[in-house]
């Protein structure tokens, strides 16, 4: 320990970050379909892979959000979509995984994402962020889908509570996508135990 002015000087400068975990959280109001709202309510540790997903993308992934098998993002028959549900939902990020994601380039073409409102209205930014951030579960279960064949011994070596985790019902690619990250690395401790 210092002597203290100097551990005053010390304290006075951490104090602001003491209780910074809850500061570093951004809260964003997005437009998703239904099923990607309830999967990220069951599993909100997704959000992060997803948004890596969609940051780091390649031309491969992007054949998976021209789709949108898993999360189809059209919207209203009326309009042209194919009937899936959008909801409001409030997504909680970190404050980089929100800049990561909204300073993302992203060219959304209505054939694959529906009509998106003109930049103006309110759900503008809240339809561009729930669409990008569906990219990226997209991507996410596209990759799972890929890694069926060769890679099922490193999924089944995922633990039983990984597993029990990732119990996100009638979405097996997306469930396949999460199980293979342990094994590249990613959220390796974060899922092991995880209840």
């Amino acid at each position: 320990e210092a002597e203290e002015p100097v551990q005053r000087l010390l304290d006075a400068r951490i104090d602001p970050y003491a209780g910074g975990g809850a500061a570093g959280l951004h809260r964003a109001r997005c437009i998703l379909p239904r099923r990607a709202r309830d999967v990220l309510r069951r599993q909100p540790q997704l959000v992060a892979p997803a948004v890596h997903a969609f940051y780091n993308r390649d031309v491969a992934d992007m054949r998976a959000c021209q789709d949108m098998c898993m999360f189809p993002t059209k919207g209203d028959t009326a309009a042209g979509g194919d009937g899936a549900e959008l909801v409001v939902a409030a997504v909680r990020f970190s404050r980089c995984l929100y800049a990561q994601l909204k300073q993302q380039r992203f060219s959304v073409s209505p054939k694959s994402f529906g009509a998106i409102p003109p930049p103006s209205p309110p759900d503008y930014e809240a339809r561009l962020v729930g669409t990008t951030l569906c990219c990226g579960l997209e991507i996410l279960a596209a990759r799972g889908q890929a890694r069926r064949g060769p890679t099922a011994g490193a999924r089944a070596s995922a633990s039983a509570a990984t597993t029990e985790v990732l119990a996100v019902e009638g979405l097996p690619d997306l469930r396949a996508s999460i199980a293979a990250l342990p094994a590249r690395g990613i959220l390796r401790d974060e899922l092991a135990g995880f209840h």
